[in-house]
């Protein structure tokens, strides 16, 4: 069953600029994963440095794979530094 992750990071007003270069960077890696569905960035219309990933997964194992990998890693610790805090993560999946 398909399910939608949403990523939600506050970034430093000084560090948004290299968030972005390095979110685009993670999503154009996703979409070469298996059971990559689809994927956009969203900004907070309250807060400018508020961006909040949304992606859709085959299953949840795909995304817990992707989630996991090395190359995730790599990226998401370039944006430690960046950030105002810890990444949120949901998993959610549709009510039927």
């Amino acid at each position: 069953m398909p399910v939608t992750v949403l990523i939600d990071r506050t970034f430093k007003p000084e560090g948004l600029q290299k968030a972005y270069e390095v979110i685009v960077k993670l999503r154009s890696l996703a979409t070469l994963e298996p059971g990559y569905i689809s994927g956009q960035t969203l900004v907070s219309t309250t807060n400018p440095n508020r961006l909040v990933v949304m992606s859709t997964w085959a299953t949840v194992q795909n995304w817990n794979q992707w989630r996991d990998s090395e190359l995730r890693k790599q990226q998401v610790q370039k944006l430690e530094p960046l950030s105002e805090s810890p990444e949120k993560v949901d998993v959610l999946m549709v009510v039927v």
